[in-house]
């Protein structure tokens, strides 16, 4: 697949999520964001969204392509440390989960763009 609208708003909602950090790490005084508890919260929520809006058009799940199995990796220790945030209200897991959040829409945007180079070109295979 070629970069789409999906990958456009995905980038809008990852940009959300440094707003996000920055507003809890610097105390903006936003409703609902008053500590790093509720900022992995928001995190959580918006780079959820991220992903859903980025991969909503993904039809098969390729166990043989490594840039499938980092994302999905990527995406479940992103899970991992936002739980962590949302529990434990740690500083670092909200850094860790911005980060990550930061990865996975890098890596799935490559992937998005490498693929629509891949299916313009065709390989035989033998």
């Amino acid at each position: 697949m070629r970069l789409t609208w999906r990958d456009g708003v995905s980038a809008l909602l990852v940009g959300a999520c440094g707003l996000i950090f920055l507003a809890v790490s610097d105390g903006w005084g936003w409703p609902l964001l008053g500590g790093y508890r509720a900022g992995a919260a928001a995190l959580l929520v918006v780079g959820l969204a991220a992903c859903i809006v980025g991969g909503s058009n993904m039809t098969t799940f390729d166990t043989r392509d490594a840039m499938v199995l980092g994302a999905t990796t990527i995406g479940f220790f992103a899970f991992a440390v936002g739980i962590w945030g949302i529990v434990t209200g740690s500083e670092t897991a909200f850094a860790i989960l911005l980060v990550t959040t930061v990865m996975l829409w890098v890596v799935a945007t490559i992937h998005h763009a490498l693929e629509g180079e891949r299916q313009h070109h065709p390989v035989a295979h033998a």
